[in-house]
């Protein structure tokens, strides 16, 4: 069939389709308001298999705001799965629809998203679950639609795939590879990350949910890519867990981790530029989750593998005190603690660069849950008016058992997110000095970047 011929039928399928929209629903489908999404996907004649096809939707508060970019936000949490059905005699034009309420009041347009990510076969044997495989080809499409009180809106979107994006055309495309680790030693032993691959915006070319990542040799990642020379890799963490995950191999890209996820600090991942080849070089990726632990008062507390950590910031108790940061943690064996520069700015005009750890103070003690490392960091600044003072702390177990990271070496590697505290505080004076606890203010978890290709130095060691 023709590019004109087709055309032709896709008009005749359109008015078909714009009489099933308006047609009464079944009664499970959202009634109004809603937009009635019509996917068309053309592909090559002769191609065997059931196209399948993820349509999710973003809503867009304010149109002027546009839409999010791939990589800059969440998966679609409501996307769907549809089989599409064959629309013409040669197999090249398929069709599928599925209805999106919608709230005129707090999302007066949305965006849907329509991606084509597998091909189910034609036959299986009995007894068999079918399983997904590789798409046709590659093809990603998006549209916008008001959503009107009352009303159902019709909203098509078109997938093309042409005959040069037929996976396995070595011109047009190469893989990307990637091993992703998330080390966490006595803390989780299974850890899930979803991966994506794209060559530019709205340009998801193939994309995975892993799981396994906690072993010491990571999980891989082998993913078809664009023409383009360069694409952007992304890692982001679904979760970990106390137990390896039974059902792993239900859970796909996008959707609901599985039951008993551990609570973690922030959203760690990266967002890479790699090479897309027929011989690339193997992107590596770690993530070391911080954990959220329940502390004895109900705050959550800091875990990195075998070692528990709390901090807080204090006031000077008489005109002659100085502010003072403390971390305490406590794991198996002594911590120790490693920082960057005390960045300090006073609205007299004095700012300083200086070593935290030059004038803290450290102790140690057994408890009943292991050796307890405690630092007293004080901020000299009681000479100076309204200062503002901040800086990062990374602690180092030796107890054998935590992420296996080699962060010993006053800093991180390249390509590691690993958990670091950052401490912050500002005052004009003693009675206007606030404390806080971890997770409080600017005592918060961060992570150094997996984007970074050189380590991160943390220059300051005690003891």
């Amino acid at each position: 069939m023709s590019r004109s011929s087709r055309t032709a039928a896709l008009a005749a399928l359109a008015l078909a389709l714009a009489a099933c929209a308006d047609a009464a629903p079944p009664p499970e489908e959202p009634v109004e308001p809603a937009v009635v999404v019509r996917v068309t996907l053309l592909t090559p004649a002769g191609l065997d298999g059931v196209p399948i096809v993820d349509v999710g939707h973003f809503g867009v508060l304010d149109p002027d705001l546009g839409v999010f970019p791939v990589g800059e936000a969440p998966p679609p949490p409501n996307a769907v799965r549809l089989s599409l059905v064959p629309a013409s005699p040669d197999h090249d034009t398929w069709v599928g629809r599925t209805v999106i309420a919608c709230d005129p009041e707090f999302t007066p347009s949305i965006t849907v998203f329509a991606e084509h990510v597998g091909v189910f076969p034609t036959t299986v044997p009995a007894g068999a679950a079918p399983a997904l495989g590789p798409p046709f080809g590659f093809a990603q499409s998006s549209a916008t639609s008001p959503c009107v009180l009352g009303e159902r809106t019709p909203l098509d979107v078109l997938l093309v795939v042409d005959g040069a994006d037929i996976i396995g055309t070595p011109v047009q495309r190469g893989v990307v590879e990637a091993v992703v680790r998330a080390p966490g030693g006595a803390a989780f032993a299974d850890a899930a990350f979803d991966v994506s691959v794209a060559g530019g915006l709205f340009d998801a070319v193939s994309r995975a949910r892993l799981f396994g990542a906690a072993d010491p040799d990571g999980v891989r990642f082998v993913g078809p890519c664009g023409p383009d020379p360069t694409t952007t890799l992304t890692v982001n963490l679904v979760g970990a867990w106390s137990s390896p995950v039974a059902d792993a191999a239900s859970r796909g890209f996008g959707e609901l981790p599985p039951p008993g996820a551990l609570r973690i600090w922030g959203n760690p991942g990266a967002r890479l530029l790699v090479p897309c080849g027929e011989d690339t070089a193997t992107s590596v990726v770690v993530v070391a989750p911080a954990l959220r632990e329940p502390g004895d008062d109900g705050r959550d507390l800091l875990r990195v593998g075998s070692m528990v950590c709390d901090t807080a910031s204090t006031c000077p108790s008489a005109p002659e005190d100085d502010p003072a940061f403390e971390v305490v943690c406590t794991g198996p064996a002594p911590a120790r603690l490693a920082a960057d520069d005390l960045t300090v700015v006073c609205s007299d005009g004095w700012s300083s660069a200086i070593d935290p750890l030059r004038d803290a103070t450290v102790s140690t003690r057994e408890t009943d849950a292991g050796v307890e490392t405690r630092w007293v960091i004080p901020v000299r600044v009681r000479s100076h008016i309204a200062c503002g003072m901040k800086t990062r702390v990374l602690v180092e177990s030796s107890g054998g058992d935590g992420p296996g990271l080699d962060v010993v070496d006053l800093g991180v590697p390249g390509g590691v997110a690993y958990p670091v505290l950052t401490l912050g505080a500002s005052m004009s004076s003693a009675s206007s000095c606030v404390s806080h606890r971890l997770g409080e203010g600017p005592l918060q978890v961060g992570y150094t970047s997996a984007e970074a290709s050189e380590p991160t130095r943390f220059p300051h060691r005690l003891p």
